[in-house]
């Protein structure tokens, strides 16, 4: 490994520490992946320019907002006045570069049930007789007749997300 130039080592010290500081700002891109808080809610930028929505769940959950997208992004309060279920639920996962969805504030849930994502299920590798589902940080070991209707467990990245609502809008 190459050792990096007293210059070098100044320069990715400021980029930490100007990436650690960077605030969110409404209407503004993420900063950074790990920027994500619960109830934050985020426009999610789609293939024909448009923007869905979606606010961030415990467990690293996006639950994609039931509002058509616009080809505007809305404001935070345009959308909360609409009063949107969750459509469908989503594990994600950020990209290490900059993210393009956009933050549009803070949107607090009432307590931490509402938060919660619903369970997700697991198939072992090994054995894919066995099954579990992951509910809140806990794992159980259950029968597939108990797995039926629920989503398998595994984050995606933003571009399966996009295709993910493209397809729920386009029905």
């Amino acid at each position: 490994m190459a050792k990096l130039s007293k210059t070098e080592q100044q320069v990715a010290a400021s980029n930490r520490s100007k990436s650690k500081s960077t605030p969110k700002t409404v209407g503004q891109r993420l900063p950074r992946p790990s920027a994500v808080k619960v109830s934050d809610v985020l426009a999610l930028p789609l293939s024909d320019g448009s923007f869905a929505y979606a606010r961030v769940h415990y467990d690293v959950t996006l639950g994609v907002l039931s509002v058509n997208p616009t080809l505007q992004a809305l404001k935070l309060d345009e959308i909360t006045k609409r009063q949107p279920k969750v459509a469908f639920f989503v594990e994600y996962c950020l990209p290490v570069d900059h993210p393009e969805w956009i933050y549009l504030g803070k949107w607090k849930f009432a307590d931490f049930e509402e938060s919660k994502s619903p369970p997700v299920y697991i198939q072992d590798i090994i054995n894919p007789n066995v099954y579990r589902i992951l509910d809140s940080g806990t794992i159980r070991t259950v029968t597939k007749e108990e797995i039926k209707g629920l989503q398998k467990h595994g984050p995606k990245d933003p571009e399966q997300i996009k295709d993910m609502i493209e397809e729920h809008f386009r029905k």
